[in-house]
């Protein structure tokens, strides 16, 4: 009996272990069902907002300085420099939403630094008709992420493992872009909860 109880505790102790260990992995399955069928509601739940907020902050500032860096003989750096802080806030606030983030996890370009080979999931398809019904250019394809969910072959190339035992990195590797992936990080809360605090995104 009492080496059943203590096989029994070993065992539960185990299964423990190894929900710990995988836990980020299904939190990053739900973030990406929840992309795919852009699910708002559940996306912003794997969201810590203020901490992604400062971490693109960091990330476009660091761009734009690279970018005038490499610029350097352009004789209005100076100017770009004074508003550089305030082009990057802008910037923060078109990504800083369930939207955006969930193109950027479907390997989207959002950022208007980018080259723009997808469109932003916030601006809808150009119309095919004028408000009398005429037809005015042909209908545009409807885009790979248009539809309730993404399949496998539409879905951009991510990897994702263990930082250490608090976080847990995630790189999506852009259609079109495979060399700059956008790098997401998601820490730890308790022991099986997990939340997404840091998108960093690829240098220009």
């Amino acid at each position: 009996m009492r080496k059943k109880i203590w096989t029994g505790a070993v065992l539960a102790v185990i299964l423990a272990i190894a929900a710990v260990a995988v836990s980020p992995y299904w939190a990053l399955e739900r973030i990406k069902r929840a992309a795919d069928q852009h699910d708002a509601a559940t996306l912003s739940a794997y969201v810590d907002f203020p901490q992604v907020q400062e971490s693109l902050k960091t990330s476009l500032h660091d761009s734009l300085r690279k970018q005038l860096n490499r610029q350097s003989q352009n004789p209005l750096e100076g100017f770009a420099l004074a508003l550089g802080g305030w082009v990057s806030d802008r910037m923060v606030e078109a990504l800083l939403s369930p939207q955006s983030i969930a193109a950027l996890l479907r390997g989207e370009s959002v950022s208007p630094l980018e080259p723009s080979g997808n469109p932003p999931a916030t601006v809808p398809p150009p119309s095919a008709a004028d408000s009398s019904g005429t037809s005015t250019q042909p209908a545009a394809p409807a885009p790979a992420s248009s539809g309730p969910g993404t399949s496998d072959n539409q879905r951009a190339k991510l990897s994702a493992g263990y930082e250490d035992f608090s976080h847990f990195v995630i790189r999506v590797y852009r259609r079109g872009q495979p060399d700059k992936p956008v790098l997401f990080t998601m820490t730890r809360q308790g022991l099986f909860d997990w939340k997404l605090t840091a998108i960093q995104l690829p240098p220009l």
